[in-house]
């Protein structure tokens, strides 16, 4: 099979090779005595197997009120190990790859393992988990032969397709120094920020320091190595407004790679934070409302994580005992189709690894099934031109695109990397303001909404405003919720700000990715308000 090698290399004062990497040579030895001795009687053999070992250590600061009430200092952190198989058996025409046949556990890998960091264990822990990754494996091919048969499907595009494999080596970086006075003085200082705002109830601040690398190698010869550190701070704050309505909003920021901002930066976020909570106790209760919609960066990134990109990913539904697959993307079958306003591109690009000076999360020039990486342009002129593919295909697709992600609870898919969503036309927040009004004043509407952050679109929005079409007045609204928000709304974008932002999200529950994104104006969207009741308000009020 063919290999197409990809090596970059960064080289600054902070990077340095490991004399050996033995997590390559233990996952290469394995692999080698499992593609070769693992077998069962009368049960198909390994066609493909996979491995991926990450090194983490978590450092943990929190504070509430100015005053520290855990550090990692106290728990004497090390790093963990822990790896991750994924196996398909079979051949490239008959294989388990693509059926989930135990829908409780969804289409999820065996348990991430924690391994000790030397040859012998990490050859030990990798053959635990091949083993119960191989009779598993086992199972789902009888399960999905049997089902193929049941239904008598005649769809013969491949589960898992040939393709040409992949390598990348980002440099082995020493592990870093442990600030724990430093960050331990900084959580103090950001949640002490709060202590001014009269109408705060709680102010916690939470700063995670993780340093990483990711070593991923399979039988077929993809390989890759990347830098996986990150860190973030977490602000948290409780406020009872003058309803008697209690809100716990939050706000996390996340950097890559050793980029956490000044001291004195994050503590002008900070402030600014915790000032917008405390200016929410004159909050109005929210009333239903249809009409245009301003989302900020924050609120708008959230809008294309759950209407675009969940849409273009997982573009191959999984066969499955228990009726459709709900995770397959919704624009799967809408190539050609207008599915963004016309005026914008939406671009995926896993092989730029820094965009503005910030390196981004979604960067991966080898996918989780070992192929390379491509860059792919999804909208055109708000069409739909192509989506993201693993070796997983549907009718007509000839090959991988390099698009399989993975995290600990989904087996290689279909999805995105670095996604970036630009407008041809973009204007300043005051012009975007003014456009939200006439377009209210069009419609006879006494006034249009600001979506400042979205953590979550089926929540509660913990941030909006209303914007006055008479006076241009703005005042804090409480108790809002989204209804019937679906992709319809890409398409009655009306217009973008000129403030493109970078969110970069770490592999958790879904892979690592970026967002690069800016405001954009909805031209309908519907609030309605929560079912919420209002809480007792305190005896007495807070300490001065």
């Amino acid at each position: 099979m063919k290999k197409l090698f990809i090596f970059l290399l960064l080289l600054t004062p902070a990077f340095v090779f490991a004399q050996e990497d033995i997590y390559f040579k233990a996952m290469q030895d394995e692999i080698a005595r499992t593609q070769k001795e693992l077998k069962i009687p009368d049960a198909p053999r390994p066609y493909f197997t996979s491995y991926w070992i990450k090194k983490t250590q978590t450092l943990i600061y929190e504070s509430l009120w100015g005053e520290l009430t855990f550090s990692s200092s106290d728990t004497r952190p090390f790093a963990l190990l822990v790896g991750r198989t994924h196996m398909v058996v079979g051949n490239a025409k008959e294989n388990s790859n693509g059926f989930m046949h135990n829908y409780y556990y969804f289409y999820a890998p065996n348990e991430e393992f924690k391994m000790g960091d030397g040859y012998d264990a990490l050859r030990l822990g990798l053959w635990n988990v091949t083993d119960l990754e191989y009779r598993e494996m086992i199972e789902m091919f009888f399960q999905k032969q049997a089902y193929v048969r049941q239904k008598n499907l005649t769809d013969k595009s491949p589960d898992f397709a040939p393709a040409k494999q992949g390598e990348f080596l980002a440099p082995v970086f020493p592990w870093p120094q442990l600030k724990h006075a430093y960050y331990e003085d900084l959580a103090k200082e950001l949640s002490a920020v709060a202590k001014k705002y009269p109408h705060l109830e709680e102010a916690v601040a939470n700063i995670h320091i993780v340093p990483g690398m990711m070593w991923y190698l399979n039988s077929q010869g993809g390989k890759q190595r990347l830098n996986i550190s990150w860190e973030s701070v977490t602000l948290k704050a409780q406020i009872r407004n003058k309803d008697g309505f209690k809100q716990n909003p939050s706000t996390e920021w996340v950097y890559t790679q050793g980029s956490l901002p000044s001291k004195e930066e994050l503590l002008k976020k900070a402030d600014a934070f915790y000032k917008q909570v405390n200016d929410g106790y004159d909050a109005k209760k929210a009333t239903p409302y249809v009409g245009p919609v301003l989302f900020k960066p924050a609120a708008a990134q959230e809008m294309i994580n759950v209407l675009f990109a969940a849409n273009v990913s997982n573009t191959k539904p999984l066969l499955q005992e228990k009726g459709e697959d709900l995770t397959a993307g919704g624009f799967k079958d809408k190539i050609g189709q207008r599915v963004f306003a016309k005026q914008f591109t939406v671009e995926d690009k896993p092989l730029l690894q820094e965009y503005k000076g910030v390196v981004l999360a979604g960067f991966s020039p080898v996918d989780a099934e070992g192929v390379p990486a491509e860059n792919l342009l999804l909208v055109s002129n708000g069409k739909l031109l192509d989506l993201p593919f693993s070796r997983s295909l549907t009718q007509g697709r000839k090959k991988s695109n390099g698009h399989a992600r993975v995290s600990f609870r989904q087996r290689p898919r279909a999805g995105v990397t670095n996604l970036f969503i630009t407008p041809q036309e973009t204007f300043t927040q005051q012009e975007l303001e003014q456009k939200l009004l006439d377009r209210c004043r069009e419609l006879d509407l006494e006034y249009g909404y600001i979506v400042e952050s979205m953590p979550n679109a089926k929540d509660e929005l913990p941030n909006i405003t209303r914007l006055y079409v008479k006076d241009g007045r703005k005042e804090q609204v409480y108790g809002a919720k989204l209804q019937n928000f679906t992709s319809r709304s890409l398409r009655d974008i009306l217009a973008a700000g000129d403030d493109e932002t970078i969110f970069n999200l770490p592999e958790g529950a879904d892979p690592a990715r970026s967002f690069i994104v800016p405001s954009l104006l909805v031209d309908e969207v519907e609030l309605v308000p929560s079912g919420k009741h209002p809480d007792r308000k305190p005896f007495v009020s807070r300490p001065k």
